[in-house]
């Protein structure tokens, strides 16, 4: 029985033997696998800082193109409003002048009209009619 005892007990030393080297080649493989897991989280880390710093350049010429663009909008109402006031300004000027070409046109019939400027009429002479 101490035999049998002995073969039970250098069985189990080898069995925790083989235990123990597989525990080490494990723990091997993953001081490993954690070596390669810290490389890629400093290249993951590099690729982040890279990323940010170009949406920091997109921001900033987010910036640009949103105050051009505003800037050309103010432009373009400008000339917009000055387009309006010519536009208000011609038709004062066209209503003046449609007046004062009804006042000419009254005094041509009423220079007709009168038969001393009748014949004057023909030679364009009559004061009643402005000269332009």
């Amino acid at each position: 029985m101490t035999a049998l005892i002995a073969m039970l007990g250098g069985v189990r030393a080898t069995v925790f033997a083989a235990v123990a080297l597989a525990a080490l080649a494990w723990g091997g493989i993953q001081t490993a696998r954690i070596d390669g897991w810290q490389n890629k989280a400093g290249e993951a880390t590099a690729k982040l800082a890279t990323a940010n710093d170009r949406i920091d350049g997109f921001r900033a010429l987010l910036v640009d193109v949103n105050a051009e663009s505003d800037r050309q909008i103010a432009e373009a109402k400008a000339r917009a409003d000055k387009g309006r006031e010519a536009a208000a300004a011609a038709r004062i000027e066209a209503d003046r002048l449609a007046v004062r070409l009804a006042d000419t046109r009254v005094a041509l019939e009423a220079a007709k009209a009168d038969p001393t400027c009748a014949d004057q009429l023909k030679v364009k002479l009559c004061s009643a009619i402005p000269l332009l």
